[in-house]
């Protein structure tokens, strides 16, 4: 939870800085989302995605 936090702090930051530097043609907000914290959040799978088993104690790889 704590990554997420700074993430979001880095996010917020460069934000700023690529409008200071590119104000007409920077990154779309979304991009940015998935560049700093987009890959951090689970996602549930969808409907007919194959689903692969969570390797743990005693499972084989």
């Amino acid at each position: 939870m704590a990554l997420l936090v700074y993430l979001g702090g880095m996010l917020h930051d460069a934000a700023g800085h690529l409008h200071t530097l590119h104000p007409h043609d920077g990154p779309e907000p979304g991009q940015l989302f998935a560049r700093f914290l987009g890959w951090a959040i689970p996602r549930r799978p969808t409907r007919g995605s194959p689903q692969r088993p969570i390797p743990g104690p005693g499972r084989q790889h």
